[in-house]
């Protein structure tokens, strides 16, 4: 995996060369280890010890990346959908998992990415007491994910996967906008905290329709970029501000 990430990166710089134009930083894209321990066969091991020991092998490449150059590591969990109301084993499973790969790569960017639906059952403690660097909300899946954000410290990134991934439709900008912004909005977190992004992979669009989409939400981050809270707050509509109706209630932005 760190050698197919390195050519990866070596692509990227290569292109940039020639074109002119400064490399860009390429991410690190790995399957967490609660998604691999639902998928893995087991055998006479259980899940449990299965899973802790993928989280302590994954931390280890997750290391190895960022020692080798990976400004960002990002792992994919999309079986945090999955984790009901009621379903505290499965909580305390994930929550050892990723506190068992972070205290193996502490030093590297780690972003936790839940994809594919909204994790609000999962809990903002399962999330945001593991120490990752910033997160990832696919936000056309799983509107209420919208409600974890609000809860998010503020100190941690926030990457809104407004650009749906599912259709190969360009998004309107007006949203695209308004997901950065109301990111930003959100407990005063500023956009320097707050990225943009597809809601999960594009490997379902062919070549042309995901660069249509990326040039596309580029175009929206720069759109977005007013750095003032207050004026995020004047500039979107107040009822995205209130906590109560917009972060609190189920708001689905793609409507």
């Amino acid at each position: 995996l760190v050698e197919r990430w390195k050519a990866a990166d070596e692509l990227a710089r290569a292109l940039a060369a020639e074109r002119g134009e400064v490399p860009r930083p390429v991410k690190a894209v790995l399957l967490g280890p609660y998604t691999l321990g639902r998928l893995a066969e087991r055998g006479r091991l259980g899940r449990r010890r299965v899973t802790l020991a993928l989280a302590e092998a994954l931390g280890g490449v997750a290391a190895r990346l960022a020692a080798a150059g990976a400004a960002i590591v990002q792992l994919d969990e999309p079986a945090l959908v999955l984790i009901g109301p009621d379903d505290a084993p499965e909580r305390r499973l994930a929550a050892e998992a990723f506190a068992r790969l972070i205290a193996a790569a502490p030093d590297g960017h780690l972003t936790l990415a839940v994809l594919h639906g909204a994790a609000e059952d999962a809990g903002a403690a399962l999330l945001f007491d593991a120490p990752f660097r910033s997160y990832l909300f696919d936000l056309c899946a799983g509107p209420d994910n919208w409600r974890l954000i609000a809860r998010a410290p503020t100190d941690r990134g926030i990457i809104a996967g407004v650009a749906d991934a599912r259709r190969a439709r360009l998004d309107s900008r007006e949203i695209l906008v308004w997901g950065g912004r109301y990111a930003a909005v959100l407990n005063g977190r500023g956009l320097e905290r707050v990225g943009l992004a597809p809601s999960a992979d594009l490997d379902g669009l062919t070549p042309d329709q995901a660069r249509a989409k990326i040039t596309s939400l580029v175009a929206a981050a720069r759109v977005a970029g007013l750095t003032d809270v207050e004026a995020l707050r004047r500039s979107i509509d107040p009822r995205a501000v209130d906590l109560r109706s917009a972060a609190h209630g189920r708001y689905d932005p793609t409507a």
